[in-house]
């Protein structure tokens, strides 16, 4: 498993929830990968969209959505398109962890 692919929020993130600064909505992941992030922020509560342009990627976050029964949206496209995808206010919290590293 490559380190980035985790099966719990970042700590980052679960502070933010602790701290009740990100409220449950609809919760936008960008750059989701296996969905690791958008999985465990639905099951906190939030409505969640990720998107990731690897298909691969997106394939294996469904499955897990399937062994965990939590309802994500996962998309594949390329976010630097997310005009052509989402309307704009749509979301509520917007979360990125490290997509643009590369």
């Amino acid at each position: 498993m490559p380190p980035w692919d985790l099966d719990h929020l970042q700590p980052a993130f679960q502070a933010l929830i602790k701290a009740k600064e990100i409220k449950p909505g609809r919760a936008f992941d960008i750059g989701c990968r296996r969905g690791g992030n958008a999985i465990m922020l639905a099951m906190n509560g939030y409505d969640v969209t990720g998107i990731d342009l690897a298909e691969a990627a997106i394939s294996s976050a469904k499955a897990k959505t399937i062994e965990r029964h939590v309802k994500v949206n996962f998309v594949v496209g390329n976010v630097l398109q997310m005009d052509r995808l989402f309307m704009e206010g749509e979301f509520d919290v917007i979360i990125y962890s490290g997509f643009f590293m590369h």
